[in-house]
Protein backbone atom coordinates (compact mmCIF):
# COMPACT_ATOMS: atom_id res chain seq x y z
CA UNK A 1 0.00 0.00 0.00
CA UNK A 2 1.09 3.44 -1.04
CA UNK A 3 -0.10 6.92 0.49
CA UNK A 4 1.64 9.40 -2.25
CA UNK A 5 1.95 12.86 -1.37
CA UNK A 6 3.89 14.41 -3.83
CA UNK A 7 2.52 15.56 -7.15
CA UNK A 8 5.75 14.15 -8.83
CA UNK A 9 6.01 10.94 -7.74
CA UNK A 10 4.93 8.30 -10.53
CA UNK A 11 2.12 5.78 -9.41
CA UNK A 12 -0.29 3.50 -11.16
CA UNK A 13 -4.00 4.14 -10.27
CA UNK A 14 -7.44 3.08 -12.03
CA UNK A 15 -8.19 5.71 -14.63
CA UNK A 16 -12.20 4.52 -14.91
CA UNK A 17 -13.04 7.85 -13.16
CA UNK A 18 -10.86 10.10 -15.83
CA UNK A 19 -11.43 11.15 -19.25
CA UNK A 20 -12.46 14.36 -21.26
CA UNK A 21 -16.15 14.71 -19.87
CA UNK A 22 -18.46 15.35 -22.38
CA UNK A 23 -20.91 16.43 -19.78
CA UNK A 24 -19.07 19.64 -19.50
CA UNK A 25 -21.41 22.43 -20.32
CA UNK A 26 -20.62 24.96 -23.28
CA UNK A 27 -21.13 27.31 -20.20
CA UNK A 28 -18.36 26.12 -18.11
CA UNK A 29 -15.77 26.54 -20.52
CA UNK A 30 -15.15 29.85 -19.44
CA UNK A 31 -14.86 28.57 -15.87
CA UNK A 32 -12.61 25.80 -16.88
CA UNK A 33 -10.28 28.83 -18.29
CA UNK A 34 -9.45 29.25 -14.85
CA UNK A 35 -7.56 26.65 -14.21
CA UNK A 36 -4.21 26.40 -15.15
CA UNK A 37 -0.54 25.06 -14.97
CA UNK A 38 2.49 25.55 -12.76
CA UNK A 39 5.62 26.07 -15.34
CA UNK A 40 9.02 26.06 -14.48
CA UNK A 41 11.23 27.66 -16.77
CA UNK A 42 14.69 25.97 -16.19
CA UNK A 43 17.61 27.80 -18.06
CA UNK A 44 20.22 25.80 -19.44
CA UNK A 45 22.73 26.82 -17.18
CA UNK A 46 20.93 25.45 -14.04
CA UNK A 47 23.01 22.84 -11.67
CA UNK A 48 20.01 19.94 -12.02
CA UNK A 49 21.87 18.70 -8.39
CA UNK A 50 19.90 21.52 -6.41
CA UNK A 51 16.68 21.53 -8.67
CA UNK A 52 13.17 19.98 -7.60
CA UNK A 53 12.85 17.81 -10.46
CA UNK A 54 11.78 14.67 -10.66
CA UNK A 55 10.43 13.98 -13.61
CA UNK A 56 12.32 11.73 -16.28
CA UNK A 57 10.68 13.09 -19.27
CA UNK A 58 11.46 17.25 -18.06
CA UNK A 59 14.99 15.83 -17.44
CA UNK A 60 15.68 14.25 -21.20
CA UNK A 61 14.47 17.27 -22.55
CA UNK A 62 16.53 19.46 -20.08
CA UNK A 63 19.56 17.62 -20.88
CA UNK A 64 19.02 17.83 -25.04
CA UNK A 65 18.16 21.95 -24.60
CA UNK A 66 21.08 22.82 -22.49
CA UNK A 67 23.25 21.21 -25.52
CA UNK A 68 21.27 23.92 -27.70
CA UNK A 69 21.27 26.78 -25.03
CA UNK A 70 17.76 26.98 -24.86
CA UNK A 71 15.09 27.23 -21.80
CA UNK A 72 13.15 24.18 -20.97
CA UNK A 73 9.32 24.36 -19.86
CA UNK A 74 8.69 22.17 -16.67
CA UNK A 75 4.88 21.63 -15.90
CA UNK A 76 4.91 20.09 -12.49
CA UNK A 77 1.29 20.89 -10.52
CA UNK A 78 -2.16 22.44 -11.45
CA UNK A 79 -3.85 25.45 -9.73
CA UNK A 80 -6.89 27.93 -10.38
CA UNK A 81 -7.37 31.50 -10.48
CA UNK A 82 -9.17 32.96 -7.52
CA UNK A 83 -11.36 36.40 -7.34
CA UNK A 84 -8.88 37.73 -5.22
CA UNK A 85 -6.57 37.19 -8.13
CA UNK A 86 -4.14 35.02 -6.62
CA UNK A 87 -4.13 31.37 -7.52
CA UNK A 88 -5.33 28.23 -5.39
CA UNK A 89 -2.77 25.02 -5.05
CA UNK A 90 -1.37 21.79 -3.49
CA UNK A 91 0.95 22.61 -0.02
CA UNK A 92 3.65 20.68 -1.51
CA UNK A 93 3.43 22.48 -5.02
CA UNK A 94 3.98 25.85 -2.95
CA UNK A 95 7.06 23.86 -1.34
CA UNK A 96 8.56 23.20 -5.16
CA UNK A 97 7.81 26.96 -6.33
CA UNK A 98 10.01 27.90 -3.12
CA UNK A 99 12.74 25.86 -3.73
CA UNK A 100 12.74 27.00 -7.63
CA UNK A 101 12.40 30.94 -6.38
CA UNK A 102 15.76 30.13 -3.92
CA UNK A 103 17.47 28.96 -7.26
CA UNK A 104 16.18 32.35 -9.10
CA UNK A 105 14.11 29.84 -11.65
CA UNK A 106 10.55 31.65 -12.96
CA UNK A 107 8.12 29.63 -12.55
CA UNK A 108 4.44 30.94 -14.89
CA UNK A 109 0.85 30.12 -13.79
CA UNK A 110 -0.53 29.26 -17.66
CA UNK A 111 -3.99 29.15 -17.41
CA UNK A 112 -6.12 27.37 -19.53
CA UNK A 113 -7.72 29.86 -21.85
CA UNK A 114 -6.62 29.94 -25.00
CA UNK A 115 -5.16 33.59 -25.77
CA UNK A 116 -5.31 34.52 -22.09
CA UNK A 117 -1.99 35.17 -21.46
CA UNK A 118 0.28 33.82 -18.42
CA UNK A 119 0.96 35.52 -15.16
CA UNK A 120 4.62 34.60 -13.12
CA UNK A 121 3.98 33.78 -9.19
CA UNK A 122 5.20 36.11 -6.76
CA UNK A 123 5.48 34.68 -3.73
CA UNK A 124 3.11 32.25 -1.50
CA UNK A 125 0.36 33.94 0.79
CA UNK A 126 -1.23 31.35 2.35
CA UNK A 127 0.48 28.06 2.87
CA UNK A 128 -1.13 25.49 5.48
CA UNK A 129 2.60 23.97 6.47
CA UNK A 130 2.13 20.97 4.77
CA UNK A 131 5.60 18.94 6.35
CA UNK A 132 5.74 14.97 5.42
CA UNK A 133 4.94 14.51 8.97
CA UNK A 134 1.78 16.33 9.29
CA UNK A 135 -1.91 15.46 7.86
CA UNK A 136 -3.02 16.04 4.59
CA UNK A 137 -4.92 18.74 5.56
CA UNK A 138 -2.46 21.06 5.72
CA UNK A 139 -1.74 20.60 2.10
CA UNK A 140 -2.62 23.83 0.20
CA UNK A 141 -0.91 27.23 -0.72
CA UNK A 142 -2.60 30.61 -1.48
CA UNK A 143 -0.29 32.39 -4.33
CA UNK A 144 0.52 35.60 -5.16
CA UNK A 145 0.69 36.76 -9.38
CA UNK A 146 3.30 39.41 -10.37
CA UNK A 147 0.48 40.27 -13.45
CA UNK A 148 -3.05 40.52 -13.40
CA UNK A 149 -5.10 38.21 -15.69
CA UNK A 150 -8.14 40.18 -16.93
CA UNK A 151 -9.00 37.74 -19.74
CA UNK A 152 -9.39 34.52 -17.27
CA UNK A 153 -12.86 34.86 -15.01
CA UNK A 154 -11.87 33.36 -11.74
CA UNK A 155 -13.59 30.32 -9.73
CA UNK A 156 -15.31 31.11 -6.74
CA UNK A 157 -14.75 29.29 -3.38
CA UNK A 158 -18.26 27.41 -2.01
CA UNK A 159 -18.48 25.29 1.06
CA UNK A 160 -20.55 21.96 1.00
CA UNK A 161 -23.11 21.43 3.58
CA UNK A 162 -22.03 18.43 5.52
CA UNK A 163 -25.49 16.72 4.56
CA UNK A 164 -25.44 17.52 0.73
CA UNK A 165 -21.44 16.34 0.61
CA UNK A 166 -22.20 12.56 -0.48
CA UNK A 167 -25.33 13.75 -2.94
CA UNK A 168 -23.08 15.81 -5.73
CA UNK A 169 -21.53 15.20 -8.78
CA UNK A 170 -18.62 17.05 -8.90
CA UNK A 171 -15.80 17.29 -11.57
CA UNK A 172 -12.50 17.08 -10.79
CA UNK A 173 -10.05 19.30 -13.48
CA UNK A 174 -6.12 19.04 -13.75
CA UNK A 175 -3.16 18.75 -15.96
CA UNK A 176 -1.72 14.70 -15.18
CA UNK A 177 1.02 13.53 -17.30
CA UNK A 178 -0.23 9.88 -17.25
CA UNK A 179 -4.00 9.41 -18.80
CA UNK A 180 -5.39 6.20 -18.89
CA UNK A 181 -1.42 4.85 -19.20
CA UNK A 182 -0.63 7.26 -22.25
CA UNK A 183 2.04 9.63 -21.02
CA UNK A 184 1.77 13.46 -22.11
CA UNK A 185 4.82 15.48 -22.48
CA UNK A 186 2.92 18.55 -23.03
CA UNK A 187 0.35 18.17 -20.99
CA UNK A 188 -3.36 19.48 -21.46
CA UNK A 189 -6.56 20.32 -19.25
CA UNK A 190 -7.95 16.91 -18.28
CA UNK A 191 -11.89 16.76 -16.71
CA UNK A 192 -13.86 13.94 -15.17
CA UNK A 193 -16.59 12.99 -13.19
CA UNK A 194 -16.49 12.08 -9.85
CA UNK A 195 -17.86 12.57 -5.79
CA UNK A 196 -17.10 11.92 -2.05
CA UNK A 197 -17.16 8.82 -0.63
CA UNK A 198 -18.95 7.90 1.96
CA UNK A 199 -18.11 6.34 5.87
CA UNK A 200 -18.92 2.69 4.51
CA UNK A 201 -16.69 3.04 1.09
CA UNK A 202 -13.96 4.80 2.80
CA UNK A 203 -13.38 2.05 5.92
CA UNK A 204 -13.76 -0.60 2.59
CA UNK A 205 -10.54 0.70 1.61
CA UNK A 206 -8.79 0.11 4.26
CA UNK A 207 -8.18 3.71 5.00
CA UNK A 208 -8.17 3.36 8.88
CA UNK A 209 -4.26 2.41 8.24
CA UNK A 210 -3.58 6.07 6.88
CA UNK A 211 -6.61 7.98 9.20
CA UNK A 212 -4.24 10.07 11.54
CA UNK A 213 -2.93 11.69 8.30
CA UNK A 214 -6.41 11.75 6.44
CA UNK A 215 -8.63 13.50 9.16
CA UNK A 216 -10.73 16.63 7.93
CA UNK A 217 -10.35 16.04 3.97
CA UNK A 218 -12.44 14.56 1.41
CA UNK A 219 -11.77 11.06 0.56
CA UNK A 220 -12.71 11.00 -3.25
CA UNK A 221 -12.67 8.48 -6.32
CA UNK A 222 -11.02 11.62 -8.20
CA UNK A 223 -8.00 10.62 -10.14
CA UNK A 224 -5.16 12.20 -8.64
CA UNK A 225 -1.85 11.43 -10.81
CA UNK A 226 1.43 13.30 -11.86
CA UNK A 227 0.78 16.92 -12.50
CA UNK A 228 -2.65 17.39 -11.50
CA UNK A 229 -2.17 17.71 -8.22
CA UNK A 230 -3.07 21.39 -6.81
CA UNK A 231 -6.11 21.26 -9.48
CA UNK A 232 -9.72 22.07 -8.39
CA UNK A 233 -12.89 19.87 -7.36
CA UNK A 234 -15.79 21.41 -9.04
CA UNK A 235 -19.24 21.21 -7.87
CA UNK A 236 -21.88 23.10 -10.45
CA UNK A 237 -24.78 25.23 -9.05
CA UNK A 238 -27.63 26.27 -10.18
CA UNK A 239 -27.93 30.19 -9.84
CA UNK A 240 -30.16 33.65 -10.71
CA UNK A 241 -27.61 34.02 -13.45
CA UNK A 242 -27.43 30.72 -14.59
CA UNK A 243 -25.31 27.36 -13.90
CA UNK A 244 -22.24 28.66 -11.99
CA UNK A 245 -19.20 25.94 -11.43
CA UNK A 246 -17.49 26.57 -7.59
CA UNK A 247 -14.12 24.85 -6.17
CA UNK A 248 -15.23 22.64 -3.26
CA UNK A 249 -11.99 21.23 -3.02
CA UNK A 250 -8.27 20.65 -4.13
CA UNK A 251 -6.41 17.19 -5.30
CA UNK A 252 -3.66 16.83 -2.87
CA UNK A 253 -3.21 13.06 -2.55
CA UNK A 254 -3.75 9.48 -3.58
CA UNK A 255 -3.97 6.55 -1.77
CA UNK A 256 -3.81 2.44 -3.26
CA UNK A 257 -3.84 -0.59 -2.20
CA UNK A 258 -4.04 -3.92 -5.04
CA UNK A 259 -7.78 -3.77 -5.08
CA UNK A 260 -8.78 0.22 -4.79
CA UNK A 261 -7.37 3.57 -5.11
CA UNK A 262 -8.94 6.93 -4.00
CA UNK A 263 -7.76 10.59 -3.48
CA UNK A 264 -7.63 13.06 -1.28
CA UNK A 265 -8.83 16.85 -1.32
CA UNK A 266 -8.73 19.56 1.02
CA UNK A 267 -12.48 21.33 1.67
CA UNK A 268 -12.69 24.69 0.25
CA UNK A 269 -13.70 25.45 3.86
CA UNK A 270 -10.96 24.89 5.38
CA UNK A 271 -8.91 26.77 2.85
CA UNK A 272 -11.30 30.14 2.91
CA UNK A 273 -10.85 29.76 7.21
CA UNK A 274 -8.09 29.89 7.27
CA UNK A 275 -7.08 33.13 4.85
CA UNK A 276 -9.96 34.56 7.28
CA UNK A 277 -7.63 34.23 10.15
Amino acid sequence: MNLVFKCLVPIVFSAACWAQDNRIEVQDQKSLAAIGQLVALLPPSLNLKDAPIYDSLTLRRFQENSKKGLTTKYSFCSAALIPTEQIVSAGHCAEIFYLFAKLKVTVNFVPAGFGSGLSRIKQIFKFGGFGYDKIIKNDWAVLDLVDKLPKVKPLKFMKLRKENEMNIELISAGYPQVVRGQIYENKRLFTGSCRILNEQERQSTHLPEVVPRAVGVYATNCFVSVGNSGGPILARMNRPEGSILFIVGINVASYRNEASGLGFAVPAETILNAIAE
